[in-house]
């Protein structure tokens, strides 16, 4: 990995993928140009935005370097284009920047100092700081309070059941279980800095990110492959970010969302999980929850079967790609 020859300082990369992110890409952008730690590039990747995306990146700053596709071929695709950047410029990490998402001053400062850290000496593939829920804009720096105080979106990814990943204290008070620096399985995509090293480590296919997942949890297969790699990440509670997810209270979420979200994780079991009784019930409980989609969101249903469909050879080539390999899940 290269040293900037300016700063002394290792190569960081920052992008962000958007899409109609309209206004919203000010805020993000403005907190990225505030970075205490030295940028090697800030990029933007913008997905045949139709509305003024272009134009606000433009208008922002000459550090901002913006690549406009001709089509909207997802999240992946896209944060995949500036991975190959990074890694033909010798970056050494690269941080995934979400436009709903807005950085402390120090975030990546913060988290390029526990890169060397007491922790360097692990396999770590990845950082992330302290995720917390934005729910409005104007609020003040982006702080979402409850009578408890400030309420978390990612302390980093964990192991749930059946196979599921969630974002770790996802909607708990602010506490002292999430103070202290610490190893989690994942970071979510969100905020995430990336070690180019891992990145190459866990290519397949030519793709980083899966690009058959047009939308959702790309950021979690990633891990699983880290993991099978024998990668892990970590959470450094002193970088702060906000994050203003796209769901809205007592709004459901649409037919796409529902239908990308239940089939790319089926794609992740078929894929990754091992032959064993708990991966019998896990696809048991799969099938329940298909069903229930079927009840309730008929639409949703028919688009995640057809997802499957469209994703069963590449999961059994990921499987095969990985067969000596398989996860620790929860002793499972």
């Amino acid at each position: 990995m290269l040293i900037d020859v300016v700063t002394g300082t290792q190569r960081v990369q920052v992008q962000v993928v958007s899409y109609n992110s309209g206004e919203k890409l000010r805020e993000v952008l403005q907190s990225i140009l505030q970075q205490t730690y030295p940028l090697h590039r800030i990029l933007v990747i913008d997905n045949a935005s139709s509305d003024n995306s272009f134009e606000v990146c433009r208008e922002m700053s000459d550090r901002i370097e913006v690549i406009s596709l001709p089509e909207n071929k997802g999240y992946a695709f896209a944060h995949n284009l500036g991975f190959r950047m990074a890694l033909s410029d010798g970056c050494h990490a690269v941080l995934t920047v979400n436009p709903d998402v807005i950085l402390s001053p120090s975030y990546v400062a913060e988290l390029m100092e526990s890169e060397s850290g007491p922790v360097h000496s692990r396999r770590i593939g990845g950082w992330t700081g302290k995720l917390l829920r934005q729910e409005e804009p104007s609020q003040a720096a982006g702080m979402t309070t409850s009578s408890a105080g400030p309420i978390l979106d990612s302390a980093g990814l964990e192991e749930g059941a059946f196979y599921h990943v969630v974002d770790r204290g996802s909607k708990q008070p602010d506490g002292d279980e999430y103070a202290e620096a610490c190893t989690v399985w994942g970071v979510c995509g969100a905020a995430a800095l990336y070690s180019t090293q891992m990145l190459r480590d866990v290519e397949w296919n030519g793709q980083f990110l899966d690009e058959s997942f047009f939308l959702y949890k790309e950021d979690v297969d990633l891990a699983w492959r880290a993991n099978l790699k024998g990668w892990t990440f970590f959470y450094q509670p002193k970088a702060l970010a906000w994050h203003r997810r796209g769901w809205r209270r007592g709004q459901p979420p649409s037919p796409k969302a529902v239908a990308h979200s239940f089939a790319n994780q089926v794609s992740m079991v078929v894929s990754y999980a091992p032959i064993a009784p708990h991966t019998f019930v896990s696809i048991l409980v799969e099938c329940v929850r298909w069903l229930m989609i079927r009840l309730r969101a008929p639409e949703a249903a028919k688009m995640a079967r057809k997802l499957i469909r469209q994703h069963w050879r590449i999961s059994l080539q990921k499987r095969a790609a990985y067969r000596d390999v398989r996860p620790r899940w929860g002793g499972a």
